[in-house]
């Protein structure tokens, strides 16, 4: 959303005169809708039966949860949902570079050690700012007490963010499986991709390519029309 948004400004200046910050999350993919569709199967309810649901919350990470009309509730710990099914994931997201929101005045991230939740925690976040307005942003929320604010670095987004560097590193791979598959490419400039290949064993980037290559045969790499 961010760099759609970063690409308007620059032909639509109304866009840098009425949004003042942009601000996203790390994100892991966006799973396909099946997904959310067999958490409510499996609890015996229908969407138009729901009053509230949540992908995550009531705690840190919290669970999958749905309550219905009639007090009906349904609940999944995160990490079994995220990490214990098989999610069929959009196809694009198969093809970001950019899960970490590098366009963005603030990303915000969860500092999970091993990159997953283990256990339910005390909420913590953290933030990367990647401007000066964006940093200016993050230090004033600190001093009006709106953040507990600690210093970070780098290695520790390096460490509590592992599936993101990996997936970087392997996007050359993954477009050169769509080249040679015949498929339309993204165009992307100034994301450092070739840098983020190097020095990996081929094998990871075989793996990459060809589990690419096999989802575009399978036609994973097309959506039916609404």
């Amino acid at each position: 959303d961010v760099n759609a948004m970063r690409n308007l400004a620059r032909i639509d200046g109304r866009v840098d005169a009425l949004v003042p910050y942009m601000l996203t999350i790390s994100c892991g993919g966006t799973a396909d809708m099946a997904c959310t569709q067999g958490f409510l199967e499996r609890h015996g309810l229908e969407e138009e039966d729901l009053v509230e649901f949540r992908y995550r919350g009531h705690g840190w990470p919290g669970d999958h949860y749905a309550r219905a009309h009639d007090g009906r509730e349904a609940r999944e710990w995160y990490a079994d949902m995220i990490y214990g099914r098989a999610r069929p994931y959009q196809f694009r997201c198969k093809l970001c570079p950019d899960h970490t929101g590098e366009q963005a005045d603030v990303s915000v991230m969860d500092p999970w050690p091993k990159g997953y939740p283990e256990e339910e925690a005390p909420g913590e976040c953290l933030f990367q700012t990647r401007t000066e307005k964006g940093d200016a942003l993050v230090r004033a929320a600190g001093r009006d007490g709106y953040l507990d604010l600690e210093p970070s670095d780098v290695a520790f987004m390096r460490q509590t963010q592992p599936h993101q560097v990996i997936k970087k590193r392997g996007m050359l791979a993954r477009l050169l499986a769509m080249r040679c598959a015949g498929e339309p490419l993204p165009r992307f400039r100034n994301i450092r991709l070739g840098r983020a290949a190097l020095g990996i064993h081929p094998m990871f980037h075989w793996r990459n390519f060809a589990g690419a290559l096999r989802r575009i045969r399978a036609g994973g790499s097309h959506e039916a029309a609404p």
